[in-house]
């Protein structure tokens, strides 16, 4: 079935089984939410920029069995809806904006005492470019991750679970701001989050966002950049063991440390007096719920014109380049400017004009390799 039947459908059974319903005042998190960023040995992140081609992936979710604003989940799986919402402008200099929603069911595992975990490195949006052949760009990514529970009585939260099989499977595609596709924004504004929030206002449900404004020039948030980042949700009661009150983080007041592999698990100490986080000491595992997601880009720019100053001091020498330096693995995409039949120093000249491409390739292959997931995730 294609995307407009499918959306079509869908739409018109949300219409029919929530017809009478009132959304009410939804309750989520208090005090929200907070994004820290990780080591995870991969670089400190580069700025994302408007002709590059983005991916970002859950690394793996933490949640509080019991917090009062999802109650007590004793589900056996857990609905995760996926929302992504493109702002920017089409080929006409046009202001504009596209939603795109899926759900996906997601088996759920104890993890610790009061805790459950999933993970199953969930694309987010995978390999987009920012500025497409339609002359399309997009200078801004939204991100709205929902736990949705799969067993309670919320009416809205079932309705969510009737949308798994429509939309598990779709894509992004390649010109969000087609007419085809304004169907699907349409559903995601007027229709599906609407019956999200009943969700959340029922107490079966709880939203989580990230917004990535892409500007190179003025690259200040760690939004912007690549890089292994959580969402840390404030928590019932902060003031329990292990537990931290996530205002704490605007202040600094805290140090973050990750195990990245083989699960992706949090902890934290409070900062020295310093402010030096390497300095920090006592970690212990974070009880808050979190996210952790997986960011990277890579450059779409081809190689063009001739290299020139091949012996430059500025740039390491034809023969520091070696094709496995690039983890250049049989299931991993190779990128298009790259040639691993020519001799090293040939290799060379390519990577001095794609200087840039090689840090961001290099680093998602090494993010990747440090959370121990598959490299064709992250490239």
């Amino acid at each position: 079935m294609s995307y407009r039947l499918r959306i079509c459908a869908l739409r018109a059974f949300v219409a029919v089984a929530f017809v009478s319903s009132q959304v009410a005042s939804a309750q989520s998190p208090p005090d929200g939410s907070r994004i820290i960023r990780i080591d995870d040995g991969a670089g400190k992140g580069a700025c994302i920029q408007q002709d590059d081609k983005i991916t970002a992936t859950i690394r793996g979710v933490v949640f509080e069995k019991t917090t009062a604003w999802l109650g007590l989940i004793e589900d056996k799986s857990i609905n995760m809806t996926l929302t992504l919402t493109l702002a920017g402008s089409d080929s006409t200099s046009k202001q504009n904006n596209a939603s795109f929603v899926k759900v996906v069911n997601e088996p759920l595992t104890n993890y610790r005492s009061g805790h459950i975990y999933f993970a199953d490195e969930q694309p987010l949006i995978n390999q987009f470019h920012l500025t497409d052949s339609n002359n399309n760009t997009f200078n801004q990514v939204g991100i709205e991750i929902g736990i949705v529970r799969t067993k309670g009585k919320s009416q809205a939260a079932q309705i969510i679970s009737s949308a798994v099989q429509s939309t598990k499977s779709l894509n992004l595609p390649a010109n969000p701001y087609s007419d085809a596709f304004g169907i699907a924004t349409n559903y995601v504004n007027n229709i599906f989050e609407p019956v999200l929030q009943q969700a959340i206002a029922d107490k079966e449900a709880s939203t989580h966002h990230i917004t990535m404004n892409i500007n190179a020039a003025n690259c200040s948030s760690d939004d912007e950049k690549t890089g292994t980042i959580a969402i840390i949700d404030q928590a019932t009661n902060p003031d329990s063991p292990g537990y931290i009150d996530i205002s704490g983080i605007d202040n600094n007041k805290y140090c973050f440390a990750a195990q990245l592999k083989p699960s992706f698990s949090i902890k934290f100490a409070t900062a020295p007096t310093s402010g030096d986080c390497t300095k920090a000491i006592n970690y212990q595992e974070i009880q808050n719920s979190y996210i952790g997601i997986i960011i990277n880009a890579t450059s779409s720019k081809p190689v063009s014109g001739s290299v020139t100053n091949v012996n430059s001091t500025i740039m390491p020498k034809p023969q520091d380049f070696h094709v496995d330096d690039f983890h250049l693995m049989s299931d991993v995409p190779k990128p298009l400017w790259f040639n691993s039949d020519k001799s090293n120093e040939d290799i060379a000249r390519q990577l001095r004009v794609k200087s840039r491409a090689v840090q961001l390739y290099r680093e998602a292959i090494e993010r990747c390799e440090a959370n121990g997931v598959p490299a064709k995730i992250c490239i």
